[in-house]
């Protein structure tokens, strides 16, 4: 019938638009991990700042040819605390367009570039301040004592809680700056620290538990909520649509329009029928549709008037 008809239509719509709509997060999700696993688009760095507020990076390139190789750095170094390490052997380097990138030899067969180094934040009022250049995917991890001074855009990982120090992936698309503040029981050390020391590998994460989920189980997360979506609404409609059918079945007001008719001769305007059936006009209305969609009547239009004809018998 008619509603039934109309129910499954809905159905078919709704069904369409959740799974375009899964297909179109999935894809921007998958695009947005493959380019931040490109590393021919992004400089892949990790972060780590420490409970001194110092901001540790640390990077590794694969080289693509030997010679004389432009490194970018993403996020400004302080000069003297760069290391630059080929296949665990230091080399030297040279410092080039204003501190943004470093030359490095590459000689035939290696195939790890590791740079370390301190970022050069700046410091006002107890707020530290560095901006990260675009086309980065960053890896940022602070201890438990730091202050992030706002979220950055663009997270597709994290955060995740590692022994107390907080882990979040994010790229960046745009010039972006790192605010943070240490609390006050840290004392900052002066501005006399030297960084003649080796500086520890804070890129990797420990391998332990973690409070976040990953992209994948999102990404079920959500489809399994938009299939159980779908199943409820089905259910409810084939509910209306069963509802909708055990109503359809003869009354008394029903079997007393069809006696009219007969006596009648089969047909009578809608004012007659009125003045036979004393019910309120909207309820006598909605028995001659109700018959109508049964297939017992038809309504025919004659001037201002609704003449009803009897079809068929029920």
């Amino acid at each position: 019938m008619a509603i039934h008809m109309n129910n499954h239509k809905i159905f078919r719509m709704l069904l369409t638009i959740s799974i375009a709509v899964l297909l179109l997060y999935i894809v921007s999700i998958y695009m947005m991990l493959k380019a931040s696993n490109n590393s021919n688009s992004y400089t892949n760095i990790d972060v780590y700042i420490d409970s001194y507020g110092i901001m540790h990076v640390s990077m590794e390139i694969k080289p693509i040819a030997t010679g004389m190789t432009t490194i970018h750095l993403p996020i400004p170094p302080v000069i003297a605390s760069i290391d630059v390490a080929v296949d665990g052997r230091t080399i030297p380097f040279i410092i080039c367009d204003n501190e943004s990138y470093i030359c490095v030899p590459i000689e035939e067969g290696i195939s790890i570039i590791k740079i370390n180094y301190i970022a050069n934040t700046s410091l006002s009022q107890g707020i530290f301040e560095v901006i990260v250049k675009p086309y980065t995917n960053v890896s940022l991890t602070i201890a438990p004592n730091i202050i992030l001074l706002g979220i950055p855009t663009n997270i597709f990982k994290g955060p995740e809680i590692n022994n107390g120090n907080m882990t979040i992936v994010f790229l960046v698309t745009e010039p972006y700056t790192i605010r943070y503040m240490v609390r006050s029981s840290i004392e900052i050390p002066s501005t006399s620290t030297t960084f003649t020391t080796s500086i520890p590998q804070y890129g990797e994460a420990p391998k332990t538990s973690t409070t976040s989920l990953d992209i994948h189980s999102i990404i079920i997360v959500i489809a399994v909520v938009i299939a159980i979506a779908i199943i409820m609404l089905y259910i409810f409609i084939r509910r209306r649509h069963v509802h909708g059918e055990e109503s359809e079945v003869l009354g008394d007001i029903d079997t007393m329009i069809i006696k009219s008719l007969e006596k009648k001769g089969g047909s009578a305007f809608q004012s007659e029928l009125q003045r036979a059936i004393p019910i309120p006009k909207t309820t006598l209305w909605r028995h001659i549709k109700k018959l109508e969609r049964m297939g017992i009547v038809r309504i025919e239009k004659v001037g201002n008037q609704n003449r009803v004809v009897l079809v068929k018998r029920r």
